[in-house]
């Protein structure tokens, strides 16, 4: 039975709230708790065609989606596709109200033509894009932007546009930052001194060591100082002492590695003050030690993953791009602090495909492309002390197991899509 839950004002009690008793029969009649249990036997392409039926749906619809689906409301504007997006726009044929992420990779990007798109945008990534005019122009449409990420190709000490005025300004609702410095010239931009200075409510920044090398020093004996530092590392060649210089400074106070492990660079993460990730596409090496480590990302396939994992049994989150499903079991097993596995998802074409790439469905946790939940979560029973992990797989998986055993909530296992998690993962493009 579903329980009438306290509904706020954004979606109604049940979807015919307020008309007539005529259309008892119809699914409008449901509670909303009732719709979002069958809501969860559906795709999000089920769900956005659903959505178009009627107003009182789609109001419904898109609140369930916000809810609990974060990763869908992503777009990227690229070379091949913004003449579509464009036309689907100016028809309003697009969901924009669920849009959430943009990223722009256009070589030239025009904002009279995206007016409105932006209004509920809260994550924008500018990679090599030519915007002409004053950035803040295009930043004043951005209501609810929490998150800017631009590639620096400019020259003459400008950022993006044709001037750094948009630096001088308050963005209150933003919340991190991420700069990744390709000009020849390195140049210090002084203005960025001050942009920090008028908004503090900047807790995190992604950059590169470019970046750092020409303003990490200069930024930090101006006391500008963050939670968070992501930082793209080429080869993972980077400059230790310079973290450690930066670190003492207060200039970040956690930081997170994206690049790739090789050689000696493997070793020397042990040595690197505040590291709490690391994400890489190599894994053929064996993390050092590391009590304080909490996630990690491998963004190419792994073949084992407990002799790389074997020193870092503390993390939190794993996400990794394919593997086979049975490798993740001496995880469950023995790493009693592990609460996300996240396989990363991909454009799911046809059945095959999905299930290629995905994590060797077979062994003896699968059983005709099930995965055996209730057996993984005895194994995780067997462990002292051991939270509770959720595993996110692809859809495919997902409703192919929702629909064979229904229960995907155990104890200490839970299964849910990808589409579930908020893959916010501040990486340099």
């Amino acid at each position: 039975m579903c329980d009438n839950k306290e509904i706020s004002n954004e979606v109604p009690g049940s979807l015919n709230e307020g008309s007539s008793s005529s259309s008892s029969s119809n699914i409008t009649t449901l509670y909303v708790d009732c719709l979002e249990e069958l809501f969860e036997w559906l795709s999000h392409k089920d769900l956005l065609a659903l959505r178009q039926t009627c107003k009182r749906m789609k109001q419904t619809v898109d609140y369930y989606i916000r809810t609990n689906y974060p990763a869908v409301g992503k777009m990227e504007i690229n070379d091949n596709n913004v003449k579509q997006i464009k036309k689907f726009h100016h028809r309003g044929s697009n969901p924009i109200e669920l849009i959430e992420e943009v990223k722009i990779s256009t070589r030239k990007f025009d904002l009279d033509e995206f007016k409105g798109l932006f209004n509920n945008v809260e994550r924008i990534k500018l990679v090599n894009v030519k915007i002409e005019g004053e950035f803040y122009d295009f930043l004043k449409f951005c209501d609810k932007l929490k998150f800017l990420q631009i590639n620096m190709h400019a020259s003459d000490g400008i950022v993006i546009g044709n001037g750094n005025e948009w630096l001088l300004r308050q963005y209150p609702q933003l919340e991190h930052v991420g700069f990744k410095d390709g000009r020849e010239t390195k140049q210090t931009i002084d203005e960025l001194k001050t942009f920090f200075e008028l908004n503090p409510n900047i807790h995190s920044l992604t950059t590169d060591y470019s970046f750092l090398g020409s303003h990490g020093i200069f930024l930090a004996q101006s006391r500008i100082k963050f939670d968070h530092l992501h930082v793209h590392v080429a080869g993972m060649l980077f400059n230790i002492d310079l973290l450690k210089e930066l670190y003492r400074l207060g200039f970040y106070q956690r930081i997170s590695l994206y690049g790739i492990l090789e050689g000696d660079a493997v070793a020397s993460l042990a040595s690197i003050p505040g590291l709490t990730k690391v994400s890489t596409s190599c894994s053929y090496f064996k993390f050092p030690a590391m009590p304080d480590l909490k996630e990690v990302s491998f963004t190419h396939g792994v073949y084992l993953l407990q002799p790389i994992l074997k020193n870092v049994n503390n993390i939190e989150e794993l996400y990794v791009d394919c593997c086979c499903f049975d490798n993740i079991v001496p995880l469950i097993r023995y790493f009693p602090k592990l609460k996300v596995i996240r396989f990363h998802d991909n454009d799911e074409g046809d059945e095959g495909d999905a299930y290629d790439r995905f994590e060797a469905t077979w062994g003896q946790y699968f059983n005709g492309n099930i995965v055996k939940l209730f057996a993984l979560n005895k194994q995780r029973e067997k462990l002292n002390s051991a939270c509770k992990l959720t595993i996110y797989v692809r859809q495919i998986l997902f409703l192919k197991y929702k629909w064979a055993k229904t229960k995907t909530n155990y104890r200490l296992i839970e299964l849910k899509r990808v589409q579930a998690h908020d893959e916010y993962m501040p990486q340099c493009d």
